[in-house]
């Protein structure tokens, strides 16, 4: 087996800088590419029982690259503005349950496409973390996306736990896993493993680093463990939040 590259400490500076760079001109990006994802689903929809199935394909393709480009842009605008340090956070309570249903009920038709049940177990009750919402929203959304896109059949299921002070979510997927070579490496800025399965290669990009920086910056871990054949669980954890101090 070939050797996971590394990144010497020069690279990775120039790597940020490279990034930094990238982050800005993905700003101005964002509006148009957002205005064609708007316009095409309006188009799509309007057309709605009128198309041929080739034509149905031809929209789920366009809009599918064009949000694919999206999450890409959002996710160097995001990473590079952790890189130069620009990014603030709003730490306060978050109800996890009505989060989690929230993102279930957003994804829902997009899992029901491809004949995936997508649901909450929340019988650990009520919990709260202290985070950033709206972090924490794009985390999950990123988290639930990546269980869908790399899961043919079965489940996706988003479970809430309490140890101690800290609360978890647990995005657990019945996919193709991960390689256990490449999986201690997964969240690693800046480094590829040369020889991988086809799902890791196309779902170890910036968006889990991105994530791995925010729930860090949250006081948060991320921990994963992945059979492959069998699906992985990534498990996302916070303080709770103490609503006696909010």
């Amino acid at each position: 087996m070939a050797s996971p590259a590394s990144a010497s400490p020069k690279d990775s500076d120039a790597a940020d800088a490279q990034l930094v760079f990238a982050g800005s001109l993905s700003h101005e990006l964002r509006a148009p590419l957002a205005a064609i994802l708007g316009y095409t689903q309006l188009l799509h929809d309007e057309l709605r029982g009128r198309l041929e199935p080739h034509q149905e394909e031809f929209f789920r393709t366009i809009l599918g690259s064009v949000e694919q480009s999206l999450d890409l842009v959002n996710d160097l605008v995001d990473f590079s503005r952790i890189v130069s340090g620009k990014q603030d956070l709003r730490i306060g309570p978050v109800a996890l349950n009505p989060l989690c249903d929230d993102v279930v009920h957003q994804l829902h038709p997009v899992a029901e496409r491809k004949g995936l049940t997508l649901r909450v177990d929340d019988e650990a009750g009520m919990l709260y973390a202290s985070a950033d919402v709206l972090r924490l929203r794009q985390i999950l959304v990123n988290l639930v996306l990546n269980a869908i896109k790399y899961t043919e059949e079965g489940v996706i299921l988003l479970r809430l736990s309490l140890s101690g002070d800290r609360v978890s979510i647990h995005v657990s997927d019945t996919g193709r896993g991960i390689s256990p070579e490449f999986l201690p490496r997964l969240f690693e800025r800046y480094s590829r493993e040369e020889r991988m399965t086809e799902a890791v290669q196309q779902g170890a990009g910036i968006g889990l680093a991105v994530a791995l920086e925010y729930v860090m910056l949250m006081d948060g871990t991320i921990d994963v463990a992945s059979t492959p054949g069998q699906g992985s669980t990534f498990s996302l954890t916070l303080p709770q939040a103490d609503l006696r101090t909010w």
